[in-house]
């Protein structure tokens, strides 16, 4: 049995404010929380690891809901591109010159960089799956990067107009089934299997309804894009509704252009949202949902999407859902709307943990720092020059929150990042293998 004591850091455990403890111990025995309190006697003498994290903020791992991992070796290779853009240039420029092992080496850059950044659970949406090896390549990366992850096997993105247009009648890929057998038998691991299901928006609509009917077939949790800009016109909510598809096992990607009443059959349906308010800020995807979301009692999820727009970690995430979210609630206000939603940063913190959990399925697990649950927690140093000092602690987290404040990151107990040093991966290896992917991608694609 081993124990890890957190010692004397400021603990925000949960959404609630009530919870909170300016300062307080987490034990943690055998990978799970066993104790929170505001000093845990005797603990100290019986822990096997003690990290302290006096003067400094602990909050539970961050959780993304949606990012295209294999496309971390594209990062800053788009900066001003629209959607249409990035389909064109990432998706059919870069994408179909991946092999494996471009796969293999970009993943654990973009995975490893999550942790780095104090994200313990990431949902990797997989739309690289060329081939089996292109699939096989993408889960190992994952399950050496040392996080929670969640492997959406998805299609390939080449032929990118057979696979990715509402023309698509190609269903998708059975090797799903083998790699759910090979990788996914036992249930007891960090990094699980779902579905990423192209739905009505990248198929045909048969198409769309033999993926889900297959996911389910599987058992899987399904993710999916839905109102992503003009795209969003093929009421892709509202066509599933109709043919009894929707369910609490799917998340819904983006939703900036789904009506109000497509939000009010998700909410019902039980589904969950991720939303990726950077890249749909930067790609035009259309006008924030968070005040639409909250009309019908949704709250979303945040996720990065793609790097090669937009930087890869959740604090910014955070900061550029709750600026949204405020200026439109503004908006809708000065237009003479009553009773306004305005969220708060505490909500852009729980948009970025426990809503998460909640959209990969995974809120008896992580999510929050309670006993029973996984020991998934990041220590933030704030007491820096652009940081200090720390007035409000959830506020200081996600408006001034940077991946350089990640001290300390344990994923399941295990200390995956200690003192700002990533325990068990070789940093720059990692980045040098990344950059050589990049530039064989490039070099195909050149030729």
């Amino acid at each position: 049995m081993s124990t890890i004591l957190i010692r004397q850091g400021h603990i925000i455990p949960t959404s609630r404010a009530e919870d909170d403890l300016p300062t307080g111990d987490i034990l943690i025995t055998d990978g799970v929380i066993t104790a929170i309190g505001p000093s845990l006697a005797g603990a100290a003498e019986k822990a096997d690891e003690i990290i302290d994290a006096t003067g400094k903020i602990v909050i539970p791992g961050l959780i993304d809901t949606h990012r295209h991992v294999w496309e971390s070796a594209t990062r800053s290779a788009l900066p001003d591109g629209s959607l249409m853009d990035y389909f064109n240039t990432i998706l059919f420029g870069h994408g179909r010159h991946f092999t494996p092992d471009d796969v293999h080496a970009s993943n654990l850059l973009g995975a490893v960089g999550a942790v780095d950044s104090g994200v313990t659970t990431l949902l990797d949406w997989s739309h690289v799956s060329t081939t089996p090896e292109h699939a096989d390549a993408a889960i190992t990366a994952l399950q050496a990067a040392g996080l929670r992850a969640v492997y959406a096997h998805s299609v390939p993105v080449h032929p990118l107009q057979e696979w990715l247009t509402v023309e698509s009648v190609h269903r998708h890929p059975e090797d799903l089934r083998r790699i759910q057998k090979q990788y996914f038998s036992s249930g007891d691991q960090l990094v699980t299997l779902a579905a990423g299901v192209r739905g009505p928006e990248f198929s045909s609509y048969e198409a769309a309804e033999d993926d889900i009917r297959f996911a389910r077939e599987l058992g899987l949790r399904i993710t999916m894009h839905a109102g992503c800009s003009a795209l969003g016109a093929r009421n892709t909510v509202e066509h599933l509704h109709d043919k009894g598809l929707l369910g609490d096992d799917i998340t819904y990607i983006h939703l900036n252009t789904a009506s109000d009443g497509a939000l009010k059959l998700i909410a019902d349906s039980g589904g969950t949202v991720s939303s990726s308010p950077a890249i749909e800020a930067v790609m035009g995807h259309g006008f924030p949902v968070f005040a639409r979301l909250q009309a019908v009692g949704l709250a979303p999820s945040l996720s990065i999407d793609a790097e090669c727009s937009v930087a890869g970690d959740l604090f910014g995430q955070m900061r550029a859902a709750y600026q949204q979210s405020r200026m439109c609630s503004f908006q809708l206000e000065m237009a003479g709307q009553e009773d306004v939603p305005f969220h708060t940063t505490r909500d852009a913190l729980a948009w970025g943990t426990i809503e998460g959990a909640r959209a990969l399925g995974l809120d008896s697990v992580t999510g929050s720092l309670e006993v029973g649950k996984q020991g998934d927690i990041v220590i933030l140093d704030l007491n820096t020059l652009d940081a200090a000092p720390v007035n409000d602690a959830v506020g200081a987290v996600v408006l001034n929150g940077l991946p350089q404040h990640v001290t300390d990151v344990l994923v399941a107990g295990n200390i995956v990042k200690r003192d700002r040093w990533l325990v068990c991966a070789d940093a720059q290896k990692i980045v040098n293998d990344g950059i050589a992917a990049r530039d064989r991608v490039i070099a195909r694609a050149a030729g």
